[in-house]
């Protein structure tokens, strides 16, 4: 990743003006424990407040990227259940229009992520799972799961352990621990020089973030990239 050019880092730090010391000093220290180590895949999940409960999970425990498919149902963020936490994440969305499940894993593996497919039917329990690549952790549909075709391209098939009647978990309860039983692996067995943000990420990312942050931050970006380009 190239970061970003000089004249982006100018406005980040003119930017930065507008953004009080505490709120600056807590967006770095949510940006130092961002990871792209772990990664959310979500296939066909058709309620709303389902996707978004995942979305709000996956910045609470770290994860920055989170790819959707819609090969089926139409993904759907509500902002009352996110608390606007999906603006902080890199969403990336995959449909018929651009290769739906195919195109989608075939770039998280290009990424070079293992795929492990949540399901109850496994035989490998997550706290098996080795951390020794990036993995990307693949939510199917409620009821139904991860597809055929999914599942056929996924690297491990693992599951949460049960105890009671119920035979699987919400979908997003699913992601919630899986993410937090994980994370807390990492974060025990890894620095954060190995699964932390490249220096480039963090860049972009607070240059993003910044932008989010500020009030009417895209009028201040158009004023002070006039007044540059004039120059």
């Amino acid at each position: 990743m190239a970061g970003i050019s000089n004249l982006q880092k100018q406005l980040s730090e003119h930017l930065e003006q507008f953004v009080t010391p505490e709120r600056a000093k807590r967006m770095h220290e949510v940006l130092d424990k961002r990871t792209r180590f772990l990664t959310v895949i979500l296939e066909d999940i058709y309620q709303p407040q389902n996707a978004s409960a995942v979305l709000r999970s996956c910045d609470c425990f770290g994860v920055q990227d989170v790819f959707y498919i819609e090969d089926r149902y139409q993904f759907q963020i509500r902002a009352g259940v996110t608390r606007k936490a999906h603006q902080w994440l890199t969403i990336s969305n995959y449909n018929s229009e651009n290769g739906g499940t195919d195109a989608c894993l075939a770039e998280v593996k290009r990424r070079g992520y293992k795929i492990a497919v949540m399901t109850p039917d496994a035989d490998t329990l997550l706290s098996e799972l080795s951390l020794r690549e990036p993995v990307a952790f693949l939510f199917g549909t409620e009821k139904e799961g991860v597809s055929e075709k999914a599942s056929a391209m996924a690297d491990y098939k693992l599951k949460i352990p049960m105890f009671g009647f119920s035979e699987s978990l919400n979908v997003s309860v699913s992601v919630a621990l899986t993410l937090y039983h994980t994370t807390l692996r990492l974060h025990s067995e890894k620095t954060m020089q190995q699964f932390g943000l490249s220096p480039c990420e963090k860049e972009e990312l607070w240059n993003n973030w910044l932008k989010l942050t500020v009030k009417n931050a895209d009028v201040i970006e158009k004023k002070f990239l006039e007044s540059r380009l004039s120059k």
